[in-house]
C-alpha cells in the first residue's frame, strides 16, 4: 500500500457522515491510497493505533474536520476529551502542528465555528493561529474546489485537480469511471 498523503481528522459523532462525503471526493481525485481516513483505510483486525501513527507520519496535509459539537466531547472519566491527552483528534492536531514539513488545515462544517484558544489545551492552541476553510451544504461545491485545490498544490498533484474540475464541469461522477483520475494518462499542455 502507498503510504497516504491526506489525513482526515476528526470526531465520529461531529459530522462523520459528511466527512466521508468529503474524502469520497478526495480519493476521487487524488486516488484511494492518497487519502487515510480510519473507518475504510484500516483493514479488519488491523492494530487502530498503529495505523493512524504510520498514516500521521507520512502525511503531508492533516485535514482537520470541525463540527458545531467538536470541541465539546467529553470523556466520562477525564471531561472534555481534548483534554486529555490520550484522546486521538489531539494527538493528530499535535502531529500536524508540531512535526516538519506537514500542513494542517482546520475544516469547518457549516456553522462550526473554531473554538477559542483559551478553551484549547495548551498543547493544541496553534490550530487557532491557522487560517481556516469553511465548507458548508449550501456551498458545498464552491467550498470543496477550494479544497481540491488547496491539497493539490500542496501535494504537488494540480494536473489531477484540473482533470477533477473538468470531470465536474462535465457532471462525471466517480461511479461512472471505470479508472480514478490519478490511475488514467494525464493530458500535459494544450494544442
Amino acid at each position: 500500500m502507498t503510504a497516504p498523503k491526506i489525513y482526515a481528522c476528526y470526531r465520529r459523532l461531529d459530522n462523520d457522515h459528511f466527512v466521508s462525503r468529503v474524502v469520497d471526493e478526495l480519493r476521487f481525485c487524488f486516488g484511494d491510497e492518497t487519502v487515510f481516513h480510519d473507518l475504510d483505510t484500516i483493514p479488519l483486525g488491523g492494530n487502530w493505533p498503529e495505523s493512524l501513527e504510520s498514516a500521521l507520519a507520512s502525511s503531508s496535509v492533516i485535514l482537520v474536520f470541525i463540527g458545531k459539537n467538536w470541541h465539546q466531547s467529553w470523556d466520562d472519566d477525564h471531561g472534555p476529551r481534548l483534554w486529555n491527552s490520550r484522546d486521538w483528534v489531539r494527538k493528530e492536531i499535535c502531529a500536524g502542528i508540531d512535526a516538519e514539513g506537514k500542513t494542517i488545515l482546520p475544516v469547518l462544517i457549516d456553522d462550526a465555528v473554531l473554538p477559542k484558544r483559551t478553551s484549547l489545551p495548551p498543547a493544541i492552541r496553534k490550530i487557532t493561529e491557522v487560517q481556516i476553510l469553511r465548507i458548508q451544504h449550501s456551498h458545498y461545491k464552491a467550498d470543496l474546489e477550494q479544497l481540491v485545490k488547496f491539497v493539490g498544490a500542496t501535494i504537488n498533484a494540480v494536473d489531477y485537480v484540473e482533470t477533477w474540475l473538468e470531470l465536474a464541469r462535465m457532471k462525471v461522477s466517480q461511479s461512472s469511471l471505470k479508472v480514478p483520475i490519478n490511475k488514467a494518462p494525464l493530458r500535459r499542455g494544450t494544442s
